[in-house]
């Protein structure tokens, strides 16, 4: 691959502070409990879950990577654009790939007010309205018209508008189309300039709210409270999945990445992230020293029931759901999945006060 960009979020190490303290959840049986004003703990040191941690070790670096994969797909673009063959097109298409699966992990972090600017660019929409993206291209290049100038609306950009375009037929035929077709050379261009302009403005906010989550003096009941945030997100993806992406996928409505046939692989990326946020960004061990080390078990044998199924299903989402056997799999999936988010999730939000935020259930 070549001129590889590597860019990361500006030094942030501004310690966590917390001028703001959570009540302590002393046992209501205990008249004699009693709490030194001076010595009560702040929220973080409360529940033990150490957000500049999660934050420098595996938020930062997993945006970082996505944005610069998202340049990385820039520059090959513009090399497939500047010469059409298979090899550059194969490069584009495995580049695409490591970006969907960098969002996969990403959507985790998809909290708080980078939400809200998510849902302005709304760059990972799916389906897909192929006709509409097919018709504005149609209309592009009968009019002699610069795509760059013309308005793309969700249904027809982002990471899957770029998906359809590299992965729409088998490969012959897709080098021949852009190679009879200038205006489609340019919208595939500017739908991942678009794109990159999405990230740019993720990355900005990142680096404006970044310091107030690490300080998270929010008060515990508060929605934008860090330790809400952070475990929302993972609890938020977890129902996404079995809700949306297999839930509507067996119902036949939509599937993500049909045209690339890697959902499944993202879902992958999706479960990954939230598994480590858990076990390695603090709630875990808090667990663990609050005694209820059972609960982390219990989760770890989710999770592997939930890998399981996935490993075990024998074709790419868009197949399986027209394949009696990997039906019955994807539903013991959603079972799982369920299960999860119901169950042993809803067990680590009651112990940590937590709010249970509102959950994704369409195709942003």
């Amino acid at each position: 691959m070549k001129n590889i960009i590597i860019l990361t979020f500006a030094s942030l190490l501004i310690s966590c502070s917390g001028e703001k303290s959570m009540p302590e959840n002393t046992n209501k049986n205990n008249t004699n409990s009693k709490v030194e004003e001076t010595t009560t703990p702040t929220q973080e040191e409360s529940n033990n879950i150490p957000i500049k941690k999660i934050v420098e070790t595996i938020l930062k670096p997993e945006e970082d990577k996505f944005y610069n994969d998202a340049l990385n797909l820039q520059i090959l673009t513009n090399e497939f654009v500047k010469e059409i063959t298979k090899d550059n097109l194969e490069q584009l298409k495995k580049q695409w790939f490591e970006v969907a699966k960098d969002w996969g992990r990403c959507h985790a972090f998809n909290i708080g007010k980078i939400k809200r600017i998510y849902r302005i660019n709304n760059f990972a929409r799916f389906p897909i309205d192929t006709t509409a993206l097919e018709n504005k291209i149609t209309k592009l290049t009968s009019e002699g018209l610069n795509p760059e100038k013309a308005n793309f609306g969700s249904e027809t950009k982002g990471i899957y508008g770029i998906e359809y375009l590299i992965f729409k037929s088998n490969t012959e035929n897709n080098l021949k189309t852009f190679k009879s077709n200038e205006i489609r050379k340019k919208t595939l261009q500017h739908l991942v300039n678009k794109l990159i302009k999405s990230l740019e403005s993720r990355q900005k906010k990142w680096k404006n709210i970044i310091p107030s989550i690490i300080e998270n003096n929010r008060p515990q009941d508060s929605k934008d409270n860090s330790i809400n945030l952070m475990f929302g997100g993972i609890d938020n993806i977890i129902h996404f999945i079995w809700e949306t992406k297999i839930g509507k996928a067996i119902r036949k409505k939509d599937i993500e990445a049909r045209f690339s046939k890697k959902s499944l692989d993202i879902v992958k990326e999706n479960i990954a992230i939230t598994k480590k946020v858990y076990f390695e960004g603090g709630f875990a061990k808090n667990i663990e020293e609050k005694g209820l080390g059972y609960i982390n078990e219990d989760i770890k044998k989710r999770y592997k029931n939930i890998e399981s199924i996935i490993n075990s299903i024998e074709h790419p989402l868009v197949d399986a759901v027209n394949n009696p056997t990997d039906v019955a799999k994807l539903k013991k999936l959603i079972t799982e999945l369920e299960k999860l988010e119901k169950t042993e999730f809803n067990k680590v939000e009651t112990i940590f006060s937590l709010i249970d935020g509102t959950k994704e259930g369409d195709g942003d």
